[in-house]
């Protein structure tokens, strides 16, 4: 298996329209992103941090530059940490999953057993 990196980042998306509840409403996301890239293929990841878990974006990097890149991305269990940052190791989750996906050259819906229109 060639050498494994991790890219972690940040950013802000535009919703497609406002997200309001009673305390307010909002009109963007910022989320934590994950690039892992092996063998010349890249897989993407993100997820958004859950403010009432004490969760930022910049709590969710800083757990994604402490964690050792893989060293087999097939070995999604042991690939993941079992603690720290959800958003962090979710968005991390899903750029393995689809890593793994885009190596073996099928959608992750499919990987999963999931049907298309899940």
């Amino acid at each position: 298996m060639a050498l494994v990196q991790l890219r972690p980042s940040t950013s802000t998306i535009p919703l497609a329209e406002p997200f309001g509840i009673a305390r307010g409403s909002r009109t963007e996301q910022s989320v934590v992103r994950v690039e892992v890239e092996a063998e010349g293929v890249v897989g993407r990841g993100e997820a958004a941090p859950v403010y009432y878990r004490g969760e930022t974006t910049e709590s969710a990097l800083a757990f994604l530059e402490l964690v050792q890149p893989p060293s087999d991305p097939f070995g999604l269990e042991a690939a993941l940490p079992r603690d720290g940052d959800a958003a962090g190791r979710s968005a991390l989750d899903a750029a393995l999953h689809d890593w793994v996906g885009r190596r073996l050259g099928i959608p992750v819906w499919r990987l999963l057993g999931l049907s298309r229109q899940a």
